[in-house]
C-alpha cells in the first residue's frame, strides 16, 4: 500500500507522487478548494518508467465516499480509451477522479484502486481530502458593542439580511444591501461614536488582509451617517489583548440615494497595508462618518484566508542516517484524527535487519498498527528486511482537543549492532508558536511593546521607537542575556522575528531596533521617525549611522540599567540589511564595539562595505552566520566568514540548501536539508536553528574572546563596601556584594578605564587604568580615602505645592532624582522633569532636589537619589 495523503486547503496543493515500477515520481495528485457546494476534478498519470517491461492495466476503480467518481481515461493524451490497456516503457495512462458534494466540511475519502499484471505493482493508492469552504470572505462568528446603539442589534452586520444573495451566493461581494433599517443594520446614538468599540469573533484563527463593509443608506434618505474611517486593531490570543493598529486605512465610499426609494448599496472594500496572522478577532474604534451627527453601517466581512496548518517532517532512518523515515501529523480542528504511514528502508549496503519489535509511546492519543512489507500487509514482527525491502507502520493520533499538541516515541529494535532507535514523534496541532503582537502596554513578562528610549533625544517623539519583549518569565532584580536585532530593508521593527526564534521565545531579552531618519532637520530630533530604508554604511543615503548607534547604545545602557539587561550578554543579530548594520552599527566605533559578546548576521555581512576596519573591531569574540543556497545575500556572508577567518576569529557558518534571501526559514521546523560550511553532516534546517541556540547558550556561559577584571571595593579603614559600583565602558558595569567584591566580565581585550564609585565615598584617583590580553585581571581593588554620610535629612513642600528633598553626599557631586509610581512595578526608576534632574551637592556636601508639583502629586510617588549613569 502506497498511501497519497494530504490536507488540501485554499492554501496548498500538495504534489504527491509514487509510480508503479522504480520509484520515480511519476503519479502526482492533489486536490484544492472549491466553495461549497464543492466540485473539483484532477487528473492521475501513471508513467511506465521501465527499464524494460511492458505493465498491461486491467482494471481502475474508486471507491469509498460516493463523492469520488472516476472518468477520462486516455493513454498518451488520446482519450476515449477502455480496460484494459498495455503500456510499453514510456507509455502513461491518466484518469479523472472528481470529488462532489454539497457541505464539504466532513472530507471525503477514498480509494483508487489500479490492478496490473506485473509482478508486485498491483497497488491500492489512498486518496483523502479535508474539503472546507475557502476563507476568502471571513464572516465573524459573532459581534459585540456596547449598549445605547438606536439598533444594538449588532448580529444584523453579520446574519446576510438585507443583502440581495442573503449573503449565500458564490460570490458574495456581488451582492447588494437594501436600505438600512433596525432588522438589517447598526446605528449608534453617540455622534460619530469615537467611544464606540465593535469586536468581532472570527471564530477561528486567519491571515487577515481587508474588510467588507456595505455602508448604510437610510429609507429616508440619509446616506452621510455611512463610515468613513475606523480604527482596527488585531487580536491573536483569543481577544485577550488587541495590537497591530490600523489607524489610517483610508475611507469607506458614500453610498448613493435613489429618490425613488429603491437604492441599493454595493460594497465597499479596503485592503490592509499588510496581511495581519494569527488573527482571532478583531476590534472596531473611532469610527468617523460622511459628516452626520450619527454613525451607521449595515454588513460587514474581512477578507483573508485560513492559516496553514503546521506539518513538521521528522526523519531518521536504520542504517546510514540517511533521510528515509518521514512523518508529519498536520492540525485540524477538534476533534482532530489523522493518520499517516511511517516507512523504514533497508539501504545497505549489505546487512540484512531484523525488526523485532515496534511500538508507539507517550501520548495516550498515538496508536500503532497496519504493518506491512514491500506494500503488502497482514504482517507480524518479527521480520527480516533484506536490502532494499521497507517495512511500514500506521501511527494514528485521535484527541478531542488538540490545541496542546502530542508528544510520543516509535521504537524499531532491530538486530543490527547500534541500530536500536528510539524515534521522537510529536506535533503541534494549530500555529507555530510566533512572537507576541506588538501593543502600546507597558513593559511586562511575556510582552513586546513599543518603547521610546528615555534620555536618547527622542523624548514625546513618538515616531521613533524600538519594540521589547521580556521573556515570560522575567523578574525585576535578575538579569538576562540580550538579543539586539536590526531588519531588513523595507522592514518595520514590528516585523522582525529572529531573535524571537534564536532565544525560542525564552530566556533572553528581545529588542528590535529602528534606523533613525533624520528628516529635514539635521540636529532635530523632534520631526525624525523609523525608517525602514537604510542600506548600511555612512553616505549611502540621507541617513547616516551615527543617529542610530548612538540609539542603540542609549538602549542597551537602559536595558542593563532598568530591565536586568546582562552588560556582558548582548548580542546583535540581523536579517538581509540587519546583517549589514551588525557590523556598519555594531562595530561602527570602538565604544559601539565593546557592547556584544556574539554576532549572528542572517544574509549578508558588513563585509559588503567594510575594507576590515570594522571587522577588526570583533576581536576575537564569536560570529554564527547564516544564509541561504540561493540567496542574493550568499556571496556577502561568504565573504564575511572570509574576513573573519584570515583573522582567525571564530566562526560557525550554514548555507541554507534550497533556501532563498528571507528570514522565514527560522520559523520552520520542517525545512529542507541544510549543508554546512563549518559543520560535519547534513543537517536539517530545524538542526541549524537548535545549533544556533546550542551555540548562544556557550557564548553565555563561555564568552569567548572576552575576559574577566575583578577585585575588591573598600572604605578608608579596609571594610567591604557593598553597593559601589564599578564600570569600564558605556556598558559595563556591576556593583560590589556584601564583601566588597566585583566581578566585571565580557570584556574584550585593550586597554581600558575602570571607574569605582558610591554615594558616601570618594575615591583620589576612582580609577584603574588596565590592560586586557587575551587574560583574566584579578586584584583590581579600590579603596576610598574619604567617606561621607549620604541620606535624606529633610523633605517639606512649598506654597506652590512643589516637593523639596534636603540630602547629603560627597561634596561637589552629581546626583540624579528618579521617579517610581510603585517600587514593585519595573522599570524603576524612571527619570523625572529634566530640569530637577540632575542635582549637585555643594563644596560641604549639601544638596536639595525640588521636585515640580506635577511630578509629586498623585496618590502614590517614590523618588530616588543615585549617581546618574556615566
Amino acid at each position: 500500500m502506497v498511501p497519497i495523503t494530504g490536507t488540501f486547503t485554499a492554501l496548498t496543493d500538495p504534489v504527491l507522487s509514487q509510480d508503479l515500477v522504480n520509484g520515480d515520481p511519476d503519479l502526482d495528485f492533489g486536490t484544492v478548494v472549491g466553495t461549497a457546494p464543492y466540485s473539483e476534478s484532477r487528473t492521475v498519470r501513471f508513467e511506465n518508467d521501465g527499464p524494460s517491461n511492458a505493465i498491461e492495466i486491467s482494471t481502475a476503480t474508486v471507491s469509498g465516499d460516493p463523492a469520488y467518481s472516476l472518468a477520462d481515461i486516455a493513454v498518451n493524451g488520446s482519450g476515449g480509451v477502455i480496460l484494459p490497456q498495455t503500456l510499453a516503457v514510456g507509455d502513461y495512462i491518466e484518469f479523472t477522479v472528481a470529488a462532489s458534494l454539497a457541505a464539504p466540511a466532513s472530507g471525503v475519502t477514498g480509494n483508487l484502486v489500479i490492478d496490473t499484471d506485473a509482478v508486485g505493482q498491483d497497488e491500492n493508492l489512498s486518496i483523502t481530502g479535508t474539503f472546507t469552504e475557502p476563507a476568502a470572505i471571513i464572516k465573524p462568528m459573532s459581534v459585540v458593542s456596547p449598549a445605547g446603539a438606536i439598533y444594538p442589534a449588532t448580529t444584523g452586520l453579520i446574519d446576510g439580511v438585507g443583502l440581495s444573495g442573503g449573503g449565500t451566493s458564490g460570490d458574495i461581494l456581488s451582492e447588494t444591501h437594501a436600505f438600512g433599517a433596525s432588522a438589517n443594520s447598526w446605528h449608534s446614538n453617540n455622534g460619530n461614536g469615537p467611544s464606540t468599540e465593535m469586536t468581532f469573533d472570527l471564530g477561528g484563527t486567519f491571515i487577515v488582509d481587508s474588510v467588507h463593509i456595505w455602508n448604510d443608506n437610510q429609507n429616508n434618505g440619509v446616506v452621510n451617517r455611512s463610515v468613513k474611517t475606523v480604527d482596527i486593531s488585531f487580536s491573536t490570543n483569543g481577544g485577550a489583548t488587541f495590537g497591530d493598529l490600523i489607524d489610517d486605512l483610508g475611507d469607506f465610499l458614500l453610498p448613493t440615494h435613489d429618490a425613488g426609494g429603491t437604492g441599493v448599496t454595493p460594497v465597499s472594500t479596503l485592503s490592509f497595508p499588510s496581511a495581519v496572522s494569527g488573527v482571532t478577532h478583531i476590534r472596531l474604534t473611532d469610527f468617523q462618518n460622511h459628516g452626520d451627527a450619527y454613525t451607521a453601517m449595515d454588513e460587514i466581512r474581512f477578507g483573508g484566508s485560513a492559516l496553514p496548518p503546521n506539518d513538521p517532517i521528522l526523519g531518521q532512518d536504520l542504517v546510514n542516517g540517511d533521510l528515509d523515515l518521514d512523518f508529519g501529523l498536520v492540525a485540524g480542528g477538534g476533534p482532530f484524527s489523522e493518520s499517516r504511514t511511517v516507512r523504514f528502508v533497508n539501504d545497505g549496503p549489505t546487512n540484512a535487519i531484523e525488526i523485532s519489535s515496534a511500538a508507539v509511546s507517550g501520548d495516550a492519543a498515538y496508536s500503532l498498527s497496519g504493518i506491512a512489507i514491500n506494500g503488502s500487509g497482514g504482517i507480524s514482527l518479527p521480520q527480516t528486511l533484506a536490502v532494499g525491502d521497507y517495512i511500514e507502520f500506521t501511527v494514528a493520533a485521535s484527541v478531542a482537543s488538540p490545541a496542546g499538541g502530542l508528544t510520543g516515541s516509535l521504537v524499531i529494535d532491530t538486530d543490527a549492532v547500534a541500530q536500536d532507535k528510539n524515534l521522537p514523534i510529536s506535533g503541534t496541532y494549530g500555529t507555530t508558536p510566533k512572537p507576541p503582537p506588538v501593543t502600546n502596554d507597558a513593559p511586562a513578562a511575556g510582552k513586546r511593546v513599543r518603547v521610546t528610549t528615555p534620555g536618547a533625544g527622542y523624548d514625546g517623539n513618538s515616531s521613533v521607537y524600538h519594540t521589547l519583549y521580556l521573556p515570560p518569565e522575567w523578574v525585576p532584580g535578575q538579569q538576562y542575556p540580550v538579543i539586539i536585532e536590526y531588519g531588513g530593508n523595507g522592514w518595520t521593527v514590528e516585523a522582525n522575528k529572529l531573535g524571537y526564534y534564536q532565544s525560542a521565545g525564552t530566556g533572553y531579552i528581545w529588542v528590535s531596533m529602528p534606523n533613525i531618519d533624520q528628516n529635514s532637520t539635521l540636529g532635530d530630533k523632534s520631526d525624525d521617525f523609523n525608517t525602514t530604508s537604510w542600506w548600511g554604511s555612512e553616505g549611502q543615503s540621507e541617513i547616516g549611522a551615527a543617529d542610530d548607534a548612538a540609539y542603540a547604545m542609549a538602549t542597551v545602557i537602559d536595558l542593563i540599567e532598568n530591565y536586568g539587561g546582562d552588560h556582558s550578554c548582548v548580542f546583535v543579530t540581523g536579517f538581509s540589511r540587519g546583517a549589514v548594520a551588525c557590523g556598519s552599527i555594531g562595530r561602527l566605533d570602538d565604544a559601539m564595539a565593546d557592547i556584544w559578546v556574539g554576532f549572528l548576521p542572517h544574509s549578508h555581512h558588513d563585509a559588503w562595505f567594510d575594507t576590515g576596519t570594522r571587522t577588526d573591531r570583533v576581536k576575537g569574540r564569536a560570529s554564527f552566520i547564516t544564509y541561504g543556497e540561493n540567496d542574493g545575500g550568499g556571496g556577502n556572508s561568504r565573504k564575511g566568514v572570509d574576513f573573519l577567518n584570515a583573522r582567525g576569529f571564530p566562526v560557525e557558518s550554514y548555507e541554507l540548501a534550497g533556501t532563498v534571501h528571507t528570514d522565514e526559514w527560522i520559523t520552520d521546523a520542517s525545512a529542507p536539508l541544510a549543508s554546512s560550511l563549518s559543520y560535519t553532516g547534513d543537517p536539517l534546517v530545524s538542526d541549524v536553528r537548535a545549533r544556533m541556540r546550542t551555540w548562544m547558550s556557550e557564548i553565555v556561559a563561555n564568552k569567548p574572546g572576552t575576559s574577566r577584571i575583578s577585585g575588591v571595593v573598600t572604605d578608608a579603614s579596609g571594610a567591604p563596601i557593598a553597593g559601589a559600583r564599578v564600570q569600564s565602558g558605556l556598558t559595563h558595569w556591576t556593583f560590589t556584594d556584601a564583601t566588597g567584591a566585583y566581578e566585571l566580565a565580557g570584556l574584550i581585550d585593550g586597554a581600558r578605564t575602570v571607574t569605582a564609585s558610591h554615594a558616601s565615598h570618594q575615591w583620589s584617583p576612582n580609577t584603574l587604568n588596565v590592560t586586557l590580553a587575551g587574560a583574566d585581571l584579578t586584584a583590581q581593588n579600590f579603596q576610598a580615602t574619604t567617606t561621607f554620610p549620604f541620606g535624606i535629612t529633610g523633605m517639606s513642600w512649598d506654597i506652590d505645592d512643589d516637593l523639596i528633598i534636603d540630602f547629603t553626599g560627597p561634596p561637589n557631586s552629581t546626583f540624579e532624582v528618579r521617579k517610581s509610581l510603585d517600587l514593585l512595578v519595573s522599570p524603576f526608576p524612571t527619570t523625572i522633569t529634566a530640569q530637577n534632574a540632575p542635582v549637585t551637592t555643594d563644596g560641604s556636601g549639601v544638596g536639595q532636589a525640588i521636585i515640580d508639583a506635577a511630578d509629586a502629586s498623585g496618590a502614590r510617588g517614590f523618588f530616588q537619589l543615585s549617581e546618574p549613569s556615566p
